[in-house]
Formats: structure tokens, C-alpha cells, sequence
């Protein structure tokens, strides 16, 4: 497997906003949908943030010599872009499940 030079670009690009958008609802939410316990939780969460960081920083270094990513090193940007990606994906369905519950909460009930 190879990723591009334009390829790393886009990445270096659009990483950020996913991490963006996890740590956005994190510090925002007082109640939380738990599929899985906490501390599986935490330590997903901090696992897929340490590889996104270093899926960047791969990503840069690609893109500042101009060089293809390949091998072990494309993979784990591929493996680590995927795991973010169904994070920020499941992060934001939590974030808008909760925010509908919650205005449902707010609604006073329609007496007819």
C-alpha cells in the first residue's frame, strides 16, 4: 500500500478536524451514551488521539520531503485514520442523539 504525497496532504489537513470535533463534544456534554464501559472508553479515546497525532506528524514529514508513504508506515496511517474516523463519526451521532433528547426534555407537552 501507498499513500501519495497529495494524498498525506489531505490527511495532514483533515485529522485535525476530527480530533476538533471529539474534544469540541468532550468538553461540552454533562451526560454521555455509554456502549461500552468507561475506562474502555478512555482508553480508546486516548489511543485513537495518540495515533491520529503521529498519523500527522507522518503525514507531514511526507509531505515536506516529497516522498510516498508506504509499507508499515501507510498502513498505520490508513488502520489510525479509519479508527478516528468511526470516533468522530460515533462522537457526533452522540452528540446529536443527546441534543434531540434533551430539546424533547425542554418541549412542555401539547394539550389538545
Amino acid at each position: 500500500m501507498e499513500i501519495s504525497v497529495d494524498g498525506a496532504k489531505v490527511l495532514a489537513s483533515v485529522i485535525p478536524v476530527g480530533l476538533l470535533i471529539i474534544a469540541i463534544h468532550t468538553r461540552s456534554l454533562r451526560q454521555r451514551i455509554r456502549v461500552v464501559p468507561k475506562p474502555v472508553a478512555l482508553y480508546a479515546t486516548i489511543l485513537v488521539i495518540a495515533a491520529s497525532v503521529t498519523t500527522v506528524g507522518l503525514c507531514v514529514w511526507c509531505a515536506n520531503t516529497g516522498r510516498a508513504l508506504d509499507g508499515f508506515a501507510a498502513w498505520f496511517v490508513v488502520v489510525a485514520s479509519v479508527l478516528l474516523g468511526l470516533q468522530t463519526v460515533a462522537t457526533f451521532y452522540e452528540f446529536v442523539v443527546i441534543s434531540m433528547r434533551e430539546e424533547d426534555a425542554e418541549k412542555p407537552a401539547r394539550s389538545l
